[in-house]
């Protein structure tokens, strides 16, 4: 799992791409089969990014727990970046599309709230994040301070599918896009801590206290080292929850139709069990391949699309949504395979500007703000 941590750019770099092929509206002929599965399942990223962001942030807290600039860290890389491209957006619709949104209907995607209220379709993961970024310091105290850490982790987990199973058959249930993918945020956390522990076994005891590491501190005492060791699941162990996992979903896509799928959570139980060793193995695979030249180039690759992920997911949606517009310039492109090609390549560099515009005028906000606030 230690893999994990280590190549997490490049993973949300893959998490990226596979959300991506799921957005696009593409064609692959029948020889190219799997890569039509891979695309139908590329909502899996999704889980991937969750994965990884529980990880993160128990790394981030556990190096620096005052909440306040923990809030200001996470919700300033976000909520700039999200307001600017749905303002972009309504731009868009109005000048060129000539399309107009109410003042309410702008209310709630500004605010998020308009996925929590079943109000608006715009977005439902920023919503998300950011109600799992908001209670993650909950989580992260009780978990600390808890000798059964597993028992935390599996609690909360169990929790978000008793919460998904119970609004299946209600009106709640488009909420089930959100509470399928509670388990899979959680347990990254809990292979950051995992991950955390092992990194800090080779630490000179004084550096183990000064970076706050569990084998450091008390949870060492709590967790002796030949305990640590057995905490990794065994390899054939790992193979068989992915499998199952596959198989699993593998047979909801083969028996029940999308709508099913939608309606009862099936499209994302499966994940729950696949994202963890599909991570482990995708990481692997990164550390086998590192000699050859031409890892090095796609390496570079994937950690770009990894750093401008969020800048990526919510530009390519943009992008993406005005083909029906640019589409007669690409009559010939019956697969699509062409046109979304361009659609995502035009994607990187706004993408890129994006994360650099919004960066710069935060911290010219943030820097400012200071420069005026009196000293007492």
């Amino acid at each position: 799992m230690k893999r994990i941590s280590t190549y997490r750019e490049p993973l949300m770099g893959i998490a990226i791409l596979w959300i991506v092929l799921f957005h696009a509206e593409v064609t692959f002929p029948s020889w190219l089969l799997p890569l039509t599965w891979l695309k139908e399942a590329g909502y899996g990223g999704v889980d991937i990014f969750l994965l990884l962001s529980g990880l993160g942030l128990y790394f981030s807290l556990a190096k620096d727990d005052r909440l306040p600039r923990y809030y200001k860290n996470r919700f300033t890389r976000i909520l700039p970046t999200y307001w600017t491209v749905i303002g972009l957006a309504t731009a868009v619709e109005f000048v060129l599309l000539h399309r107009h949104s109410s003042l309410l209907s702008l209310f709630y995607v500004f605010s998020t709230l308009g996925f929590w209220l079943n109000a608006t379709k715009f977005d439902w993961y920023i919503p998300s994040i950011l109600v799992l970024y908001a209670v993650f310091p909950l989580y992260f105290y009780i978990f600390r301070r808890s000798r059964h850490k597993a028992w935390v982790t599996g609690s909360v987990t169990g929790i978000g599918i008793l919460l998904s199973l119970a609004i299946t058959w209600s009106p709640l249930n488009y909420l089930l896009i959100f509470t399928t993918r509670i388990p899979i945020f959680f347990i990254g956390a809990h292979i950051g801590y995992l991950i955390r522990e092992g990194k800090a076994e080779g630490l000179p005891a004084k550096e183990r206290q000064e970076t706050g590491s569990p084998v450091g501190g008390r949870e060492a005492q709590e967790f002796p080292a030949r305990h640590r060791e057995s905490r990794e699941l065994p390899p054939l162990f790992k193979g068989l929850i992915l499998a199952m996992g596959v198989a699993w979903l593998a047979y909801s896509f083969g028996t029940y139709t999308e709508a099913e799928l939608w309606k009862t959570g099936l499209w994302w139980y499966p994940f729950i069990l696949i994202t963890p060793f599909l991570c482990e193995g995708i990481a692997k695979s990164f550390k086998w391949s590192s000699g050859f030249a031409l890892s090095h180039g796609l390496s570079k690759c994937l950690h770009f699309c990894g750093k401008y992920s969020l800048e990526i997911y919510l530009v390519h949606t943009l992008v993406f949504g005005l083909h029906k517009e640019t589409a007669r310039y690409f009559a010939f492109d019956r697969s699509g395979i062409c046109a979304y090609t361009i659609y995502f390549l035009v994607s990187l560099p706004l993408a890129f500007i994006l994360h650099q515009a919004v960066g710069y005028l935060t911290q010219w906000l943030f820097t400012r703000k200071n420069a005026v606030t009196p000293h007492v």
